[in-house]
């Protein structure tokens, strides 16, 4: 046969379209047949026509078993794990049309085992303020899955995430000391870190300045040696040199350096408190806790009998 020979399903008996076939051990199915089989199936190109149909016969009965389904707890947002306990049933819905999706129902004598994790994922957060020389910062996600080994004809066993997309806590991982910025030390405190430059040996900004010699009708001191400011010298030249100008300091500026004396360093920037999410953090608590219930509703002898 050519590679573009026309197929035909060995199951239903329909045409298969391009890109629609679905390889069998001694066989071939169709892509709507395919999707009939259950999600936990893994072994489609090892199994013999024969099998599939008997796969095929068992789903359209476990439909049946769904519409009798009665679940009386729920764990899990999007993928929900439901439990029957009336009559000892378990199924995992992604849906919340459960007899057109058709999961598969297992009884609860036929787990094997159960057991819960949590994956962390670490992505490294890029600030454009971020100052040269700081080490990475990393922002941390979660998701919680669980994992049910079962006895069961067509699959060893189901996982799945109990939450519906990954919860993120920010720059903190679970269990770490939560900084408070301004509180705890965690950041700095509006204005700490500033060096100031030294003092100068000048008068305070809008202090009374006064010019140099005594003051006016000072008794037993005497008159300020020299012409005045702008008298004429013996030369004939006005004076401008002798005495500042009224109203201006003789030291040096306010806040400037005083002469000679080696200056502070700057103190380096502090780098900002790491980003909590706090929203996420409350998350983190309700599905480790949900994750523990899930174990103990499955294991054997503690959740059911």
């Amino acid at each position: 046969m050519g590679l573009f020979d026309k197929k035909y399903c060995d199951i239903c008996g329909e045409k298969i379209g391009l890109l629609g076939n679905r390889k069998l051990s001694d066989g071939n199915m169709c892509k709507d047949c395919a999707r009939l089989l259950s999600p936990w199936f893994s072994e489609r190109k090892q199994s013999t026509v024969e099998e599939i149909k008997g796969q095929l016969a068992y789903r359209e009965a476990n439909r049946d078993i769904v519409r009798t389904f009665h679940a009386s707890r729920s764990y899990g947002e999007g993928t929900k794990l439901l439990i029957d306990d009336a009559q000892g049933l378990f199924l995992i819905a992604r849906t919340n049309s459960l007899v057109d999706e058709n999961p598969d129902v297992v009884a609860l004598r036929d787990i094997i085992s159960v057991s819960g994790g949590c994956d962390e994922h670490r992505m490294q957060h890029h600030d454009p303020n971020e100052q040269p020389g700081q080490p990475p910062r990393y922002e941390y996600s979660y998701d919680f899955k669980i994992v049910i080994n079962v006895n069961h004809p067509y699959f060893d066993d189901m996982r799945f995430n109990l939450n519906r997309s990954s919860i993120k806590t920010g720059e903190v991982r679970p269990g770490d000391p939560i900084p408070m910025t301004g509180m705890n030390g965690a950041g700095p405190r509006p204005g700490a870190g500033i060096v100031h430059a030294a003092p100068s040996a000048g008068p305070r900004p809008g202090a009374p300045v006064t010019a140099a010699g005594p003051r006016p009708g000072a008794p037993g001191r005497p008159a300020m040696a020299g012409p005045r400011p702008g008298t004429p010298t013996p030369g004939g030249r006005p004076n401008t040199v002798a005495g500042p100008r009224p109203g201006v300091a003789a030291g040096p500026r306010p806040g400037a350096p005083a002469p000679g004396r080696p200056q502070p360093a700057p103190a380096p920037t502090a780098p900002m408190p790491p980003h909590v999410d706090f929203r996420g953090m409350e998350e983190y608590e309700v599905y480790s806790q949900m994750m523990a219930e899930v174990v103990n509703a499955l294991t054997p002898g503690v959740g059911w009998q």
